[in-house]
């Protein structure tokens, strides 16, 4: 009897120091009880206690040794459930409900890009062809920036030059300079402001805070207005209210890659919380030469630093970043909230590509932004303030961004403040959306981008919206929105209507039919550059610049609601020459006529006949005497136009003539409309398949080009006439000749060689009523482009779970075509090309074992070759130094592994591997073959 009292005594005194963990498993949906699931009590990867619900959905687990736990529930169709940190008392009971999602809802995520915040909206709902990219999968890869956990989405098309030079697009029609996705931050713009250039690299806040990444496909204009007509890329952080806690990150890797960061989130009460997080970057990158970059840098051009004139060019290859951003927010009750951020971020070193000038060597380079939300019930306002800054001062200075081909610095000091109000109705069954926007941009550039038209270069765009969804039927939705948008710098209003029909077929399957017209407003480099772009050989002094020797090629924007238009206030003479004005070396800083009364004043100088008697001097023993008496006999020529007409001569085409009744002016830039059909499939089938697929049709226009304007708009002098006027008495020419040393037989070799030397020798170019056309200068700016091309394609995703923990997924997106040579003004070296590649593919395998904390993915990824036209990189150049190549197939096997070690499930260890084979090729031309890249990651949360 003692013995028995003893055991029962001891027993009693384990199970004081001993707790209980209860409650019931429920689903997430309707909150229906699960019976017969399993629920395990962990602490690491080892069970403690494990027991099967009832009817009821409840379970009780007993003897579970004082200490913080892990509860996990599991059920057959259902995502496994974890709940972290259950604290169990000795002699107490720890209640653990837990609500588990059916496997379709890992499947049907929730996103609000489609709506633009104005309610959440699950993907098969939304009649747009939207990803996702969730906090799990971004907490599992170390990446240095949000480009890496891109890879293997739908329809994108992303060229990576290095570790973290990336251009990312939707459909095709990449470029150099990348601005034709619009990218957002928490609902604010994230691309730099007058340059309008995305670049991942200046993104403020860092991964450990980023919530998710959504990816809208096609056009977004109808909802998010200009330079949306390709697409919405966002990446939304998250709430300080439902993230609280401290994140460490350490990440190292190849390339002498490292990487530390923090996050911290705390709720200071029920109405507010707050957030930081920032980041220190650095690696060094893979090494490339632009064989178009000069061994040395201009020792006299005085736009070029005393530090660097003169000396090799010399490219940085490491790379530096660190960034921060603050967060508070305000949630007086469930329906209203206020939220205030601002974050930074400083790019010490990069590389960076352009269309126009090559590669970018980026130098503290600054990005800034300040945002102000509000939301209340279906109220949603905001403003923010974005600011850029290259890191130079002024055009002088050293210390910032320069390009590497010149050594000419980069200023860009430009701003963006853009107000946004939206409100939500709803009428009977319909609901309405109503919308205003405000941005304003201001660029600042020191002179360096836009020139002298500093002080003329801001833009203010407005624009409102309207958009309604209402059912038809039990499964047929009409939706539709309505746009319209107007530009400070262009005239008139851009419309961009949108209509969609939603057939739901079964609550997990829907089918889709869309049509939308898009735009692309230009950005402010399109209309205001004013800038150096190099230089041609010599083409004559009439044209040349006096200082240099050479002819100056320059840049310019398009100047808005005027264009260029040809100076037509000089007298004619000539019925074709229609009063055109020319500019000429002959006349000074003064627009002369091209057809007046005498051609040129003096135009055979003593420069020109020194050089033409210099000639023959030689060649028929001609004395000093001699010599002066012929140059003489030339200078006093000036021939009327009568006498020696003009003509228009193409210098790049040879000899093709431009007859002056064919001269008209170049329209001013414009927005640039696409219209796209799209029919679209998104289904779960079976509760574990889940299959999109979006057929698209666009017609677009071809992309603005950058293109010389006054090509064929040299003047030079009639060869026929010219040697007529020469060898013809009356001019004392052939006399002057046979009376000093010329054999008359000569004479006439002579004058037809003359003819030639002073007919290839431009005279002037056709003057432009601009301002900044003060000089013989080859114009290159941008035109809109003339005529439209169409495009098809078909994007298609498919996951596939085998169970909680086994999936597959594949992508394929293809194009119709990518180059097109029959759009207007497309030559064989020089077509409009999508500048991507027409097949894309991917296939990742993953496996996910939330119980022991381990997960591993497998991925490979697929981009055929393709030919490049952007700007100065262009594979169908055969004229540069050492002629481009079209990028190669780009073919890759990434590896991840991620593991929260057993020993404290609050600390993991990720592993992720790009390009584990090491195929080392260039996923664009101009920048580096990018090999393999491994990286590693310990981050300690708690």
């Amino acid at each position: 009897m003692l013995a028995v009292l003893g055991f029962v005594a001891a027993a009693g005194a384990a199970d004081a120091q001993s707790g209980t963990v209860a409650g019931r498993v429920t689903q997430s949906d309707g909150g229906a009880a699960l019976a017969d699931a399993q629920v395990q009590v962990l602490t690491g990867a080892t069970a403690i206690g494990s027991i099967r619900t009832g009817a009821d959905g409840s379970y009780r687990i007993g003897n579970i040794p004082a200490g913080t736990y892990t509860v996990v529930a599991r059920a057959g169709g259902y995502v496994m459930k974890r709940v972290e940190n259950v604290n169990v008392a000795a002699g107490g009971t720890a209640t653990v409900n837990i609500a588990m999602d059916a496997v379709v809802s890992r499947l049907d995520a929730v996103v609000t890009t489609t709506t633009r915040g104005a309610e959440p909206e699950k993907i098969l709902d939304s009649p747009n062809s939207i990803s996702l990219i969730s906090s799990e999968r971004i907490a599992e890869r170390p990446a240095a920036t949000i480009t890496d956990h891109l890879k293997g989405q739908p329809g994108l098309s992303i060229s990576n030059g290095g570790i973290v030079q990336a251009n990312i697009v939707s459909r095709g029609f990449n470029n150099a300079f990348s601005t034709s996705m619009l990218m957002l931050q928490d609902y604010r713009f994230a691309g730099v402001p007058s340059l309008r250039v995305n670049v991942p690299f200046l993104f403020t806040g860092t991964g450990e805070d980023i919530d998710r990444i959504e990816v809208l496909q096609g056009p977004a204009s109808a909802l998010y207005g200009p330079n949306s007509g390709s697409g919405v890329l966002h990446v939304i952080t998250k709430s300080p209210f439902q993230s609280q806690g401290t994140t460490l990150t350490l990440d190292g890797g190849e390339r002498s890659m490292f990487r530390l960061a923090g996050r911290h989130a705390q709720r200071l009460n029920d109405q507010f919380a707050f957030k930081f997080s920032g980041e220190y970057f650095r690696a060094n990158d893979w090494e490339y030469n632009d064989p178009n970059e000069p061994a040395n840098w201009s020792g006299t051009d005085a736009r070029v630093p005393a530090s660097r004139q003169g000396q090799p060019v010399q490219r940085d290859f490491g790379l530096e970043r660190y960034s921060g951003e603050a967060r508070l927010d305000y949630k007086p009750n469930e329906d209203t909230e206020a939220i205030t951020t601002f974050g930074y971020t400083m790019a010490g070193s990069a590389l960076e590509i352009t269309t126009t000038f090559g590669a970018a060597q980026v130098q503290n380079w600054s990005y800034t932004n300040f945002q102000q939300r509000f939301r209340h019930k279906q109220f949603f306002a905001q403003v923010f303030y974005n600011q850029s800054n290259s890191g130079n001062a002024d055009a002088g200075d050293d210390k910032g961004t320069f390009y590497l081909r010149s050594g000419i610095p980069v200023v860009d000091q430009s701003s963006v403040l853009v107000a946004q109000l939206q409100q939500g109705y709803t009428l009977g069954n319909t609901k309405l959306t109503a919308g205003l926007d405000y941005i304003a941009t201001t660029p600042e550039t020191k002179g360096t981008i836009m020139g002298r038209n500093e002080g003329d270069d801001n833009i203010l765009e407005t624009g409102g919206y309207l958009q309604f969804t209402t059912p038809l039927t039990d499964k047929l939705d009409l939706m539709g929105a309505v746009r319209g948008d107007m530009n400070s710098r262009i005239e008139g209003t851009q419309f961009s209507p949108r209509a969609a029909f939603l057939y739901k077929a079964t609550p997990t399957q829907n089918f889709r039919f869309t049509f939308n017209r898009a735009f692309n407003s230009p950005a402010s480099f399109s209309f205001f550059l004013d800038q150096w772009s190099g230089q041609t050989a010599n083409l004559g002094p009439a044209i040349n610049n006096p200082t240099t020797g050479n002819t100056e090629i320059r840049i310019f924007g398009n100047p808005a609601k005027d264009g260029w238009r040809y100076n037509r206030g000089c007298a004619a003479s000539q019925t074709d020459a229609a009063g055109l004005c020319m500019r000429s070396n002959f006349y000074g800083a003064t627009p002369n006529a091209v057809a007046g009364s005498t051609l040129l004043p003096a135009t055979m100088n003593a420069g020109l006949s020194t050089q033409l008697v210099a000639g023959i001097a030689t060649t028929f023993g001609l004395t000093p005497t001699q010599q002066t008496n012929i140059r003489n006999a030339l200078n006093g020529l000036a021939p009327t136009n009568a006498q020696v007409p003009l003509i228009l001569r193409n210098v790049l085409a040879g000899n093709a003539v431009t007859p002056f009744s064919s001269v008209s002016d170049y329209s001013p830039l414009g927005a640039n409309f696409s219209n796209t059909w799209e029919l679209g499939y998104k289904g779960i089938i079976g509760d574990r398949l889940r299959l999109s697929v979006d057929y698209w049709y666009q017609i677009r226009p071809a992309e603005p080009t950058t293109q010389v304007i006054n090509a064929d708009d040299i003047v030079f002098f009639n060869p026929a006439t010219l040697g007529a006027y020469l060898g013809a008495p009356a001019t004392g020419v052939t006399a002057a000749l046979a009376a000093n040393g010329v054999p008359a037989a000569a004479i006439g070799t002579v004058i037809t060689n003359w003819t030639t030397s002073l007919a290839g020798l431009p005279t002037g170019t056709l003057a432009f009523d601009n301002d900044l056309y003060d000089r013989s200068y080859l114009v290159f700016t941008y035109q809109n482009a003339e005529g439209h091309v169409d495009v098809r394609g078909i994007d298609a995703a498919v996951d596939y779970l085998f169970n909680d923990m086994y999936s597959v997924e594949a992508t394929y997106s293809t194009i119709s075509r990518n180059v097109f040579r029959d759009a207007r003004g497309a030559t064989p070296t020089n077509p409009l090309v999508a500048n991507t590649p027409r097949h894309r593919a991917s296939l990742t395998f993953r496996r996910v074992d939330d119980v022991r904390g381990l997960n591993m993915e497998l991925r490979g990824r697929y981009a055929d070759a393709f030919d490049v036209n952007s700007g100065v990189f262009n594979s169908f150049n055969v004229g540069t130094p050492v002629p481009y190549t079209r990028v190669p197939v780009n073919a890759f096997v990434d590896a991840g592994f991620s593991w929260k070690l057993p020993v404290a499930q609050n600390v993991r260890w990720s592993l992720n591997i790009q390009n584990l084979l090491d195929n080392q090729v260039p996923s664009f031309i101009g920048v580096a073959p990018v090999g393999r890249f491994a990286t590693t990651r310990v981050s300690y949360s708690f």
